[in-house]
């Protein structure tokens, strides 16, 4: 069973063994902290020496679990706040691309007819259609293997970190 001890942003229970812990797995979560500074020095003070974190936050997602998603940290913001609690980057990697984030924009978006118009509802039904097509291609990886697609763009964040 999991047990909630407490948010990571609040004080942590006495109980918590302190400099204890050699892996620490924080994944999907710090995007739900209000407090990253608090987070990150709690995260910090679990760690044994030389003790690693492992974390991924979200950087294109839809809202959720609202109202208390708060953050979408890039890799430089991950960094920052390691940094300024003695922890250090051993590896980083953006997780996902462009395609993975159409993807995950395409499955939040409805279409809809702007107004009750015939044209705006004959429109959005040929849109709806593209909509679905794209998803479908998408989802098959047909489109992937035919066409290239790149930009900024990916979806979540992954860092290693360990305390000195």
């Amino acid at each position: 069973t999991v047990e909630f001890l407490g948010a990571l942003d609040d004080e942590l229970p006495e109980a918590m063994p302190r400099e204890w812990f050699s892996l620490v797995l924080c994944t999907e979560v710090l995007e739900h902290v209000a407090r990253w500074d608090r987070a990150f020095a709690n995260l910090a003070s679990l760690l044994a020496p030389g003790g690693r974190i492992i974390l991924t936050s979200p950087f294109v997602y839809p809202l959720h679990e609202e109202p208390h998603d708060f953050w979408r940290p890039t890799p430089y913001a991950v960094r920052d706040a390691a940094a300024a609690h003695g922890l250090r980057v051993i590896d980083e990697r953006r997780l996902g691309n462009s395609w993975d984030v159409l993807g995950t924009l395409l499955a939040a978006t409805w279409t809809y007819p702007a107004d009750t118009r015939f044209g705006s509802r004959v429109r959005a039904a040929v849109a709806r259609r593209a909509h679905a097509w794209l998803w479908r291609a998408l989802d098959t990886g047909r489109l992937r293997s035919h066409v290239a697609l790149r930009g900024p763009w990916f979806l979540s964040t992954l860092a290693v970190l360990e305390r000195a």
